[in-house]
C-alpha cells in the first residue's frame, strides 16, 4: 500500500530563522494548499492522511471537517516544544471533536525525538516522524527504515530508499526529476511491499511564489502549481505498476508491510 501523508501543522516554515509570517497569513496559505490537495485527490480517487494542528483546528474548523468528509484519515500535527501526554490529549480530543473520527496518529514537526510514553498515554497508536535518511536532523540514517514497535506505539517512517537511504519526502518531490522520483518510489514499493510519503500543505498554494516572508527560493523550488502536476504524475505512475493507496490506519491495520 501507498499512502500519502500531509502536513498541515500551521506552516512549518514560520518557525525558521529570518522567516516572518503572520498567524493570519499562516492559517491562509495552509488551507489553500490544502483545499488543493482535496480537489486534486478527489478527482484521482486517492484517500490519503492528513496531520493536522491544533492551531489549524480551532481557527480553521471548516477545513478539518471537509478532509474527514471525504474520507481521509485525521491524525495529529505537533510544532516544537509541544509535548506531554496532556497536551497530545488535548490536541487529539479537539480534532476528534471537530472531525467526528477516531485519531489514532501523531506527527511532529521537523521529525523531531518523540516522548512515545507520552503518545501512549494520550491514546495514539502510531506515529509518522521518523525520516531515517543520513542527510536528516537528529542522527535519522542511524535508525530503523522498516515499520516497527516502540513500546506500544508503531512507528511507521518515512520511506527511503533501501540501499543508500535516499529521502523521498517533499524536498526530494520538489528538486528531482519527476523520472527519477517516480522510479525511486516505485522502487521502494517494490522492495519494501509499502510506501510513506510526506509532504506539506503549503507546497500546494499555487501562489506560494509571490508570497515573501524571506522564505528561501530553494525551499519554495517547484512548490505551487508544479507539485499539482508532479502529484498527479506520481500517483498515476505507481497505480499502473500495480500500487494501491491507502491511509496510513489502514496500512496499520492491513499488516501489509515488512516488519
Amino acid at each position: 500500500m501507498v499512502t500519502l501523508g500531509f502536513n498541515i501543522g500551521d506552516f512549518d516554515l514560520s518557525s525558521r530563522p529570518r522567516v516572518t509570517i503572520p498567524d493570519s497569513r499562516v492559517l491562509e496559505i495552509s488551507s489553500i494548499g490544502t483545499q488543493h490537495i482535496l480537489d486534486t485527490l478527489v478527482g484521482m480517487n486517492v484517500k490519503a492522511t492528513f496531520f493536522c494542528s491544533a492551531f489549524m483546528a480551532e481557527h480553521r474548523p471548516s477545513v478539518i471537517r471537509r478532509i474527514a468528509d471525504e474520507g481521509h484519515e485525521i491524525a495529529c500535527y505537533f510544532n516544537k516544544g509541544e509535548k506531554g501526554a496532556e497536551t497530545l490529549a488535548a490536541a487529539r480530543a479537539l480534532l476528534e471533536d471537530i472531525s467526528g473520527k477516531v485519531v489514532i496518529g501523531h506527527r511532529t514537526s521537523d521529525m523531531e525525538d518523540v516522548d512515545f510514553d507520552s503518545l501512549t498515554a494520550a491514546g495514539f497508536l502510531y506515529d509518522s516522524s521518523l525520516n531515517p535518511t543520513w542527510i536528516s536532523a537528529g542522527g535519522g540514517g542511524s535508525k530503523p527504515r522498516s515499520i516497527h514497535k516502540e513500546g506500544m506505539i508503531t512507528e511507521i517512517p518515512i520511506s527511503v530508499t533501501p540501499a543508500l537511504r535516499i529521502p523521498l519526502y517533499w524536498l526530494s518531490m520538489q528538486h528531482m526529476p519527476p523520472d527519477l522520483y517516480n522510479w525511486l518510489c516505485h522502487y521502494t514499493f517494490k522492495e519494501e511491499s509499502w510506501l510513506n510519503l510526506g509532504y506539506y500543505a503549503w507546497e500546494f498554494d499555487g501562489d506560494i511564489h509571490t508570497h515573501g516572508f524571506g522564505i528561501s527560493s530553494y525551499i519554495k523550488h517547484n512548490a505551487g502549481y508544479a507539485m499539482f502536476r508532479r502529484l498527479n504524475i506520481l500517483i498515476t505512475s505507481l497505480r499502473e505498476k500495480g500500487a494501491a493507496f491507502g491511509t496510513i490506519s489502514q496500512l496499520l491495520h492491513s499488516g501489509g508491510f515488512s516488519r
